[in-house]
């Protein structure tokens, strides 16, 4: 095969022979088409419709379109970048446009704060 594109497969009379010498009729299938696909799909990402630019909402929409049905795509296959500090995609829909939301990076807690030694003074007399 050298292109995208169908294949059809059947089978024209008397092809074939039992033992008595009959000969078989033409194939009659209607599910004897398979489409053959090399092409890879292409894909576009851009911020959604609906997204403020700027923002400063916990999440933010990009919309992922690609050109023909895909199956197994999920935030793991999106890379993020940028000051923001994204960490975390989450998409949804599909099979062709898909939505991407992308969290940012959970703020660490706060360290709470050691109480200050006693004085070296203090600690000696206590002693």
């Amino acid at each position: 095969m050298t292109s995208d594109g169908t294949v059809i497969a059947s089978i024209s009379a008397d092809k074939a022979h039992d033992a008595a010498g009959n000969g078989n009729p033409a194939s009659s299938s209607t599910d004897n088409t398979v489409t053959y696909d090399t092409t890879n799909p292409d894909v576009t990402i851009n911020q959604a419709a609906t997204q403020a630019d700027p923002t400063n909402a916990s999440t933010i929409h990009f919309t992922a379109v690609f050109s023909e049905p895909v199956t197994g795509f999920d935030g793991s296959d999106v890379s993020l970048s940028g000051a923001a500090g994204a960490t975390t995609a989450v998409v949804s829909g599909g099979p062709s446009t898909y939505d991407v939301a992308v969290k940012p990076a959970q703020p660490a807690k706060p360290a709470k704060p050691a109480k200050p030694a006693k004085p070296l003074a203090r600690r000696r007399a206590a002693g």
